[in-house]
């Protein structure tokens, strides 16, 4: 079995002599995904965080009042942003991205009674930038 650095040199190879701009594989542990950048192909990887309940609930994946979901599947959204809502009685709290990412897939239903720390939501997050260098 071949490790993800030795698949990602492997298929930038062979994606060298194509017209590919982008190549993305999706596995349960992870995205590999191999972009064009100029003459060359560059391999980044990125994970998956499931958002969970912070509360027993019923998950919507909108407004009420709404007919579109605030965050459907393949939505950029930024740490902070809303995903869904928990209805707790006549109370809505909004179910928040913890990062910056692209939601996968809601893995609640719209309008499922859920429980405190029942999965909601799938984001595939971009691995964290490395922290800016200190000036001298």
């Amino acid at each position: 079995m071949m490790d993800t650095e030795a698949l990602a040199a492997h298929l930038a190879k062979a994606l060298d002599g194509t017209d590919i701009g982008l190549l993305e594989l999706r596995t349960p542990q992870g995205t590999l995904r191999l972009r064009r950048d100029g003459s060359k192909v560059v391999a980044t990887t990125a994970s998956h965080i499931t958002v969970a309940a912070s509360s027993v609930g019923v998950f919507r994946h909108g407004h009420p009042l709404r007919a579109a979901p605030l965050a459907p599947p393949g939505t950029r959204v930024r740490a902070g942003d809303p995903l869904g809502l928990l209805r707790i009685g006549a109370l809505l709290i909004a179910v928040v991205a913890p990062r910056d990412g692209v939601v996968d897939r809601m893995l609640a239903a719209d309008g499922a009674l859920v429980g405190y720390g029942a999965p909601l939501a799938r984001l595939r997050v971009d691995p964290e930038p490395p922290p800016p260098a200190r000036q001298p």
